[in-house]
């Protein structure tokens, strides 16, 4: 495909005449090599959707979650389509069939970055006088994670509680006053 792309310039198709070219003129300069255009080896999958119509197998994966099961359904029945754990990971317990997958619950943190992002992103934008279309992700991201820190470290001295940094330093010093007494082993 290298030589396809970057002398030729040509990306599409992939497996057309030139990839071809490119793949004969390779076999006859290194002999142990064979180009062709299929692999065998297993491709692993992250994400899988599953047919739940009764006589439909059709089992959907991808390697992002790119299937909406709300607005997409089985192309073959025209069935409803469900998330499922991939076959053969670790998480797939099913001996038979498929294990759905079961919905997480958003973190405490995803649902703070939820409900303040768009509050940092806009006070972002008034800070350095542009829109918060201007405001990068990566950018509103850090401002979230400042908040949280400062919203965490006032809650816990708020508490009463120690820092982190004061409770590190705490079991610091309760370690170097530790003694070790004798456990009889050498």
């Amino acid at each position: 495909h290298a030589a396809q792309w970057l002398v030729d310039g040509v990306h599409k198709p992939p497996h057309g005449n030139c990839f071809k070219k490119w793949g004969a003129i390779s076999m006859r300069k290194i002999r142990d090599v064979e180009v062709t255009t299929t692999h065998d080896y297993q491709i692993v999958y992250k994400f899988a959707w599953a047919c739940t119509a009764s006589n439909c197998k059709v089992v959907i994966k991808r390697h992002s979650r790119s299937v909406n099961p709300t607005k997409q359904c089985c192309g073959r029945c025209q069935g409803k389509l469900i998330e499922i754990e991939v076959p053969g990971s670790k998480g797939d317990t099913a001996k038979v069939g498929y294990t759905a997958k079961k919905e997480r619950k958003a973190s405490e943190y995803a649902l703070f970055v939820k409900d303040q992002s768009s509050n940092v992103r806009e006070s972002l934008a008034r800070e350095r006088s542009c829109t918060p279309k201007e405001v990068s992700q990566a950018d509103v991201m850090k401002g979230c994670g400042k908040l949280w820190r400062s919203r965490k470290q006032a809650a816990s001295s708020n508490r009463g509680g120690e820092s982190e940094k004061d409770g590190m330093e705490s079991m610091a010093d309760k370690l170097v006053n530790m003694t070790l007494g004798e456990t009889g082993s050498p």
